[in-house]
């Protein structure tokens, strides 16, 4: 584009146009052969400012009415949790069984956090660690908190251990009920 320079994903604004949203914005360029010349022509150069408004509170900038600092225009903020309807659900209520199938994921999710934490924490490790550990394995979620922050990596733990936060990665990537239903004579049975 015009007086703009390929910066990231697009052309950027080299100088501000119309509006300076920050102290610090570019708003003029000097280009001269000698020192004396760009100061010459620096001294020339007369900026005039007018307030534009503000928002300081999210709160308020969050309200239909609130500025747009930006510059981007309203519609391109999501201004928090935005529900979309699919079908015609009003006043419908969640099912008995959907209820029972989420309670029951739930209670084997905990119980596998719950599980794991003290297997982990019997190879000697505190409970922060042993928690994020396994949370972030089975979670898939990256580094954990203590031993297995950010800094640092899941080499500490003892190969049985390792073996089991292993088994946990795949068990949180294919499905708790997946993995746990290999566990049960009815998944085994020869005529099912």
């Amino acid at each position: 584009g015009e007086k703009t320079a390929n910066v990231g994903d697009g052309d950027q604004e080299i100088l501000c146009k119309t509006e300076v949203r920050m102290c610090g914005d570019p708003v003029a360029a000097v280009c001269a052969t000698t020192e004396a010349a760009a100061q010459r022509a620096v001294d020339l150069i007369e900026v005039v400012y007018e307030e534009l408004p503000a928002c300081f509170d999210p709160r308020e900038a969050a309200e239909a009415d609130s500025p747009d600092v930006q510059g981007y225009g309203r519609e391109a903020h999501n201004f928090g949790p935005c529900c979309t309807q699919l079908g015609s659900n009003v006043g419908k209520t969640v099912d008995e069984d959907t209820l029972s199938n989420v309670k029951s994921f739930m209670i084997i999710y905990v119980m596998t956090m719950l599980i794991g934490t003290v297997i982990v924490s019997l190879d000697g490790y505190d409970l922060v660690t042993s928690l994020s550990a396994v949370v972030a394995t089975v979670s898939n979620i990256g580094p954990g908190f203590n031993l297995i922050g950010p800094s640092c990596n899941f080499v500490l733990f003892s190969y049985p251990i390792k073996f089991l936060l292993a088994m946990f990665m795949i068990a949180g990537r294919l499905e708790l009920y997946t993995i746990y239903m290999m566990f049960t004579r009815v998944f085994w049975k020869e005529n099912r």
